[in-house]
Order: C-alpha cells, then sequence, then structure tokens
C-alpha cells in the first residue's frame, strides 16, 4: 500500500531536525557567554513570534484567506496572491512584533547585544516549532512506514480514508532526499535573518529612525514571497536555496556593517 521512504531521506529529516534545534540552543549560550547579552530577550524573542506570528498572523490568515476563497486544495491557482498577501503578513505582523516588544518591554535595557539575543529567540523558536517538531514527527512516521506497521492501520480503514492518508503521507518516500537537507540550511538563513531584522529594528526604536523598521519590513517580504515565487517557477530547490542564501548573505554583510558601527551608548544597565 504504501512505498519504503528512502534511508537518505529519513538521514536527511534527522539532521535537519538536530540542526533547526540545537543551532538556537548553541547561538544563545555562545552569545551569552560573548556578550554577556540578557537571556529575558531570548524569551521575549521567543514570546514575540509565538503571539505575533503563531496567533495573531494565523487569525488573520485564516479571516483574509476564507475571504479570498483560497484553501490547500486551490493555492497553486492563487500562487501569486498567496506570495504576496502571505510575505507582507509575515513582514507587518512579526517586524511590528519585534518593535513594540522592544519599545515597551526592553526600553530598559535596549543594547545591541540584547538585539541580537532577541533575534537569536525569534528565529530559534520558529526553527524548533515549524521544522524541528515537525521533522521529529515525519522520522517516526517514516519508521512506522518502513516497519510495515502503517499498512496493517490502512488496512482497518475504508478506501476513502486510505486514500486521503496515502496521499498526506506520500511526499516522505517520493521528495528527493536533497530535499529534507535543503529545510535544514533554509532554517540556519531564517534564523541569521531574524538576528539581523532584530538589529535593524533595534536601530529604530533606539534611534528613533522609524525608517529601520520599514527596511527590515521590506527585507522581510521580499524574502518570504521572493522565495514563494522562485520555488512555484524553479523546480530545482537547490537553486533556490542557493538565492536565499545570497540574499541573506547580502543582508547580514549590510548588518554586520552597521552593527560594527553602532556606538551603543547604555542608558540603563537594568534588566529587560
Amino acid at each position: 500500500m504504501t512505498a519504503t521512504v528512502p534511508a537518505a531521506s529519513i538521514v536527511g529529516m534527522v539532521v535537519s531536525a538536530i540542526v533547526s534545534i540545537a543551532l538556537p540552543i548553541v547561538l544563545a549560550i555562545y552569545w551569552r557567554k560573548k556578550s554577556n547579552a540578557d537571556l529575558k530577550c531570548l524569551v521575549l524573542g521567543m514570546a514575540t513570534f509565538v503571539l505575533f506570528a503563531l496567533v495573531l498572523e494565523s487569525i488573520c490568515h485564516r479571516i483574509v484567506l476564507y475571504l479570498a476563497g483560497i484553501d490547500a486544495s486551490n493555492i497553486k491557482k492563487h500562487i501569486f496572491f498567496y506570495a504576496i498577501y502571505g510575505g507582507l503578513a509575515a513582514a507587518l505582523f512579526e517586524e511590528t512584533g519585534r518593535y513594540v516588544v522592544m519599545k515597551f518591554l526592553m526600553k530598559n535595557n535596549l543594547r545591541k547585544e540584547n538585539s541580537l539575543m532577541f533575534g537569536i529567540g525569534h528565529g530559534g523558536i520558529e526553527s524548533i516549532i515549524i521544522l524541528g517538531a515537525t521533522y521529529i514527527g515525519n522520522i517516526v512516521t517514516s519508521i512506522i512506514i518502513n516497519t510495515g506497521a502503517m499498512d496493517i492501520a490502512f488496512a482497518e480503514m475504508d478506501e476513502a480514508t486510505k486514500s486521503t492518508a496515502i496521499a498526506q503521507l506520500e511526499p516522505l518516500w517520493t521528495t528527493p532526499a536533497y530535499s529534507f537537507y535543503m529545510a535544514g540550511l533554509e532554517r540556519v538563513l531564517a534564523i541569521a535573518f531574524h538576528i539581523c531584522a532584530s538589529f535593524l529594528v533595534y536601530r529604530a526604536v533606539k534611534g528613533k529612525n522609524i525608517s529601520f523598521y520599514l527596511i527590515a519590513v521590506l527585507l522581510h517580504f521580499a524574502m518570504d514571497a521572493g522565495i514563494v515565487l522562485l520555488a512555484n517557477v524553479f523546480s530545482n530547490v537547490v537553486l533556490v536555496e542557493l538565492m536565499l542564501l545570497a540574499f541573506v548573505a547580502v543582508v547580514i554583510a549590510v548588518t554586520r556593517s552597521l552593527y560594527i558601527g553602532e556606538k551603543d551608548v547604555e542608558i540603563n544597565k537594568a534588566e529587560c
């Protein structure tokens, strides 16, 4: 009834799952020791993603996509709208969330070191929830499929239910193995971007210069909308990830230059 999930695919899932979970933890520990950044800012970054992306943005998606008549069954027919709307929504909710939290909850300890710790928290929890948890589930499911236990469960289902279940599981054995590794690379790049965006929003709040917030929104929109559109145009996921890598590399280079040149005069050393 089901095919076997290739070993290379399972290894790719394992590698990407480890990267998506371990990288944020390692980064947080490293940056804490190197800069003495406040771990409370890490937690604030995590909370910002959960509230503004997983809760508020998700509510917005349900309303807008429902009104537009778009769901999982016809999303490919509206890919341009989905890319533009999705990219804009993610950019506005997440960057506004950063701005609000930094302005009102980090105002007593708004240092550039803490802005990076905030970004690690924001991008890190996204990585753990979006990819880490998903891939752990996929790994377990793949093992169940390969042991034959899934076919036993399918034997007790009616044809309609069985067909739906197989269609949902089919990507596990039809997706090329390298795509599972690319997912890990994409999370690394996403975390790097969130760290950079957090610094840009910090500059907007600290320097009372809204243009840095707008730049963060524009870059976030360009990245999210761009990757959806590129994936629709180019079937080669490696090519798409290389384009994303080039984009994020430029953002990192510019942000690093701004970070090094930032004269961060601490207003107050109180904790967040």
